[in-house]
């Protein structure tokens, strides 16, 4: 992987409004003010029986564009061209009488509205002293053509360079920020209620011949001399399978560090890692209680002395998903899996044929 650090628009602010949502599946439109409401009432009566488009006043349709802007901001401050366009149809499906005739889809022009409102209602926050729109403001403008231009203040992250995300709590809550979802939260309820069938799944395929069946194979050996009842060998067993499982190549990303052997890991050519530290224990149930796991980004170590293998994994995807990162080539699988299933963050893009299997398979019950 040959990943950029790129300091993304939305910074980690500290200040950042409470936000206790992600953004839905289908969005709910607001409720508007009294007088549109009742005009959106009769629009749709009139559209139902004949088909007649409601022709707004400019007063009535900036109701409507400033609650849902609002709405909009509850869950995102900065929502993509996806979701405005989900908000938009979702507009239309509520009052088909503001379908937009001739567009092809109906709610175009809606779209682009709620854009242009978005980034007005994040001026106006802006100018009242929302730190979380505030700091993606410039003070060039029109009739200030001499100022500072926009983020000139804002220094370009270099290589092994972690603005405000040196900390669990730190990426936890630019995580949020982003996504507001709960990164510790989530990704233990959802790893918690797949590992029994992930784990069941995992004994099928070991059960059977090959490469990825042996490697398996030697995980749950391990395993099976530990305490079953213990939820973080569970979790542990859960993740450091699921590459395996997943016929990915594995070895660049899992490390071992022998520290009685060694002062510092080799990592120099490590673009992404996970080192797990060992005091002379070289045994295969080493992985499940090390003496401590290090984040390798970029080849350098941005976290270390973390107790367990579910908690590295969780703020290397936090890391990776807030600073924009590539997921490292050999593990695109696993982190996928982590971001749709896991995290349920869809990007658009289908999920491969082997994640797919996968998850379909977990909602096989048992």
């Amino acid at each position: 992987m040959s990943a950029q650090l790129q300091l993304h628009k939305q910074k980690y602010s500290p200040n950042a409004p409470g936000r206790y949502q992600s953004w839905p599946d289908v969005f709910t439109v607001p409720q508007f003010s009294y007088d549109v409401e009742h005009t959106l009432e009769a629009g749709n009566a009139a559209y139902e029986n004949s088909g007649k488009f409601l022709k707004l006043t400019k007063g009535k349709k900036h109701d409507i564009l400033e609650n849902m802007a609002k709405a909009m901001h509850s869950f995102k401050a900065y929502p993509s061209d996806k979701e405005v366009a989900k908000a938009a149809e979702a507009l239309i499906s509520k009052h088909p009488c503001l379908t937009e005739p001739g567009s092809h889809c109906g709610w175009y022009g809606w779209k682009t509205s709620l854009k242009f409102k978005m980034g007005n209602y994040r001026t106006k926050l802006s100018r009242s002293g929302c730190e979380e729109v505030a700091v993606n403001s410039g003070k060039r403008s029109q009739n200030n053509p001499e100022s500072e231009s926009p983020h000139s203040n804002i220094k370009r992250a270099r290589r092994a360079e972690w603005p405000a995300l040196c900390l669990e709590s730190q990426i936890a809550a630019e995580f949020h920020r982003i996504t507001n979802i709960s990164l510790k939260n989530k990704f233990y309820a959802e790893l918690d209620k797949h590992t029994p069938r992930l784990i069941a799944v995992y004994r099928q395929k070991a059960a059977r011949t090959g490469k990825a069946a042996e490697a398996l194979r030697s995980i749950f050996r391990a395993y099976d001399l530990l305490d079953h009842y213990d939820i973080n060998n569970r979790r542990t067993a859960a993740l450091r399978a699921l590459p395996v499982f997943l016929r990915e190549d594995d070895a660049v990303f899992f490390k071992m560090w022998n520290t009685e052997e060694v002062d510092e890991p080799d990592i120099a050519d490590s673009a992404v890692a996970l080192v797990s530290m060992v005091n002379g224990d070289s045994s295969s149930t080493a992985q499940f209680d090390p003496a401590g796991i290090a984040i390798v980004l970029e080849g350098d170590i941005v976290l270390r002395d973390i107790s367990r293998l579910a908690e590295a994994f969780l703020l290397m995807f936090g890391l990776i998903y807030a600073l924009h990162l590539n997921y490292p080539k050999e593990l695109t699988h696993t982190f996928n899996f982590i971001q749709k299933v896991l995290m349920g963050l869809d990007d658009s893009k289908p999920l491969a044929p082997r994640l797919l299997s996968l998850k379909n398979d977990l909602l096989i019950k048992e």
